[in-house]
């Protein structure tokens, strides 16, 4: 071959390749939910479509997760949201000529009663199929069920048994929306809630909280009132795996340090007066562990006597953080 004719040949290459980059593309909407929250979508896609893989190809909520089910040029897709606002995602792109439609809970706890009851039935009616009235259609020939985020944009396999439990959590909290069918809906699809909660066994986690209080108070003298402020941190898979170190400081008096096995006991430290002419009685202060995909931390007082509390009712959040490799608890 002359160097002329290889030179004709490499041009020609490089303008088919030219040519297939600029082929117009468009690309597949998601819409993640506000925290904590879920997201139901339904695409449709008409017209000339290339079964290419499907993938993330921007993530601007870095803690969203999909769960996405395809049936030829149909997907079904239930989005979770574990930290952030509102988001985009992009779920690749198809040629610009191809038509996409979309049917969608963009956050299931802003969605009216009615809005969620007839939501299975119009998927169904869009896609002709749907997961929320046959979950066991996600084990069916012909649909492949990935689940997408930041860690893996182009998805990784899922278990047909864990698809289908999602979406009969998905579909439950379409008919009332239970904390608790959150968390296991979450369970199911989010990495970090499979993993504090026993799903799946993985690494290891900080567990923390802060800005917790109590005010204690006497009847015999209305003008005492003692705050006690509460921090605390565990690390290992799970939040109530291990002892915590909680650190409590009341009123003015200095820092106290605690190591307290919320498996076993949840009292902290208790306040004892003797009052002459009055009587005693003791203030016991406990922490009410909430475990769940958002796990919480309530201040709780049980009080005899003279005693009396404000709490009962304040709870924070247990902040979540994958401990880094390399590091130990």
């Amino acid at each position: 071959m002359t160097r002329r004719l290889l030179g004709i040949l490499v041009l020609a290459i490089s303008a088919v390749g030219a040519a297939q980059a600029a082929v117009p593309t468009r690309q597949i909407p998601l819409a993640a939910p506000p925290a904590r929250s879920v997201a139901i979508e339904a695409v449709r896609l008409d017209g000339v479509y290339s079964s290419a893989t499907l993938g993330l190809s921007n993530a601007t909520a870095p803690r969203a997760t999909a769960l996405v089910a395809r049936r030829a040029n149909t997907i079904f897709a239930i989005i979770v949201n574990r930290a952030g606002g509102r988001a985009s995602i992009q779920l690749g792109s198809v040629p610009a000529s191809t038509a996409i439609t979309v049917k969608s809970l963009p956050d299931i706890a802003a969605a009216s009663p009615r809005a969620r009851s007839a939501f299975p039935r119009s998927i169904a009616r869009f896609l002709g199929w749907s997961p929320l009235t046959s979950p066991n259609t996600l084990a069916a020939p012909g649909v492949t069920v990935r689940v997408y985020d930041v860690q893996h944009p182009e998805g990784r396999p899922v278990e047909s048994g864990l698809a289908v439990q999602a979406v009969q959590d998905a579909g439950q909290l379409l008919q009332a929306l239970t904390a608790s069918v959150r968390d296991d809906l979450y369970e199911q699809i989010d990495e970090t809630s499979g993993c504090i909660l026993g799903r799946v066994r993985c690494g290891k986690y900080v567990f923390s909280f802060t800005g917790l209080q109590e005010t204690i108070v006497r009847s015999d003298d209305p003008s005492f009132k003692l705050t006690t402020h509460y921090t605390g941190t565990t690390c290992g898979r799970t939040m109530l795996g291990q002892p915590w170190k909680i650190t409590t400081r009341s009123g003015s008096d200095p820092p106290v340090k605690h190591t307290v096995d919320l498996r076993r006991r949840n009292d902290v430290f208790t306040t004892v007066a003797k009052v002459e002419g009055v009587g005693s009685g003791t203030a016991i202060h406990k922490l009410g562990p909430q475990p769940g995909a958002f796990p919480a931390m309530q201040a709780l007082v049980d009080s005899t006597g003279v005693w009396s509390s404000d709490a009962g009712g304040q709870t924070v959040p247990v902040s979540v953080t994958r401990l880094p490799a390399g590091k130990s608890c």
